[in-house]
């Protein structure tokens, strides 16, 4: 059997979660990890497992099989297909229940604690991340930057943008589609549970702002999922007001065909919001590229036609971009 790649088996690590009852309460006693991967590797499940180790808890049952599926990932595919193939999570969320959302949403996820980097700083793990071809970090770091020594993983990702867009003249390239994307999940009091199934609901949304690829950000929050800074916003160089003009004369020209008067003004911001998104996409592989082209117009215009009428009839805007693949 092949492991997957990137992530270390540390066979001998020592599970706490064994709950044995001891003079009228309960105590946690060690079972070797190696224990239960071999139960997962015969192909037993979870209840079977508990079955066989009545006291286990669900915590160690859920961290085992999180961790053998990111080890032995062809045992645990996901339905749902996408660009996200493999997916790390920070030490800031939990190690079993985040990490298992995260492979039911994606397929392929791993924990840093699997990697035995715990405590580690920030930038060596968007460094691991980076050379172990992982395609997104889940983390609730907020570019919180006290000096270049210490950088959180949202910071990290933005400077290596903004690094290099400074060299190639402010576009998106492979180098760039090629870094890993940070998913932020937003809100300090959110639990494991939830994040677990805000990724599952929204992965959809995931993968469409990850393939459109216009920031190294991914906002989750319990309501929705949406890209961060766009490279433009993040680009520092004369180009980036010309560019930043250059998008908004678009944005106000198609949006001023259009009625939204009927529309609340949530909504109608949210409408901007996308063709915003959806002209950056555009404009974003070609640095000589600094006029849409008469199909693409008509892109524009036709998912703003449908962007208002699925509000209108009360559907929240989930008429997706889909970005129709567009013409780099």
């Amino acid at each position: 059997m092949v492991r997957g790649e990137g992530v270390p088996l540390l066979e001998n690590r020592v599970v706490h979660w064994v709950s044995t009852p001891f003079e009228g309460g309960s105590v946690d006693v060690p079972i070797r990890l190696i224990r239960l991967l071999h139960r997962l590797q015969a192909g037993q499940t979870l209840a079977e497992i508990k079955r066989d180790i009545p006291d286990i808890t669900m915590k160690a049952l859920l961290y085992a099989r999180a961790y053998y599926a990111a080890h032995f990932p062809d045992h645990y595919k996901s339905t749902f297909r996408s660009s996200i193939e493999r997916v790390l999570v920070d030490e800031n969320l939990d190690q079993h229940i985040v990490t298992d959302g995260a492979r039911r949403a994606f397929g392929r996820a791993a924990h840093i604690d699997y990697a035995d980097m715990r405590s580690a700083p920030d930038i060596q793990v968007w460094k691991y991340a980076c050379q172990n071809g992982f395609n997104a970090i889940i983390s609730k770091d907020r570019a919180q930057v006290i000096s270049r020594k210490h950088l959180d993983l949202t910071r990290c990702a933005v400077l290596a943008w903004k690094m290099r867009l400074q060299t190639n003249g402010g576009y998106v390239d492979k180098y760039l589609r090629a870094l890993p994307k940070i998913i932020h999940v937003r809100g300090d009091r959110v639990a494991g549970r939830q994040i677990a199934k805000m990724l599952v609901v929204h992965r959809q949304s995931i993968a469409e702002i990850f393939d459109e690829c216009t920031s190294p950000i991914i906002e989750l929050s319990v309501g929705a999922a949406k890209p961060g800074d766009s490279y433009i916003d993040i680009f520092e160089g004369g180009r980036k007001r010309r560019l930043l003009n250059h998008r908004d004369m678009i944005v106000r020209g198609v949006v001023s065909e259009f009625d939204m008067s009927h529309l609340p003004v949530k909504e109608r911001k949210a409408v901007v919001a996308k063709i915003k998104r959806m002209v950056e996409h555009m404009l974003k592989s070609d640095p000589a590229r600094q006029q849409l082209q008469g199909r693409d117009i008509e892109l524009v215009q036709m998912t703003m036609k449908q962007t208002i009428e699925a509000s209108a009839i009360g559907d929240p805007l989930l008429v997706p971009i889909k970005q129709r693949r567009f013409a780099a």
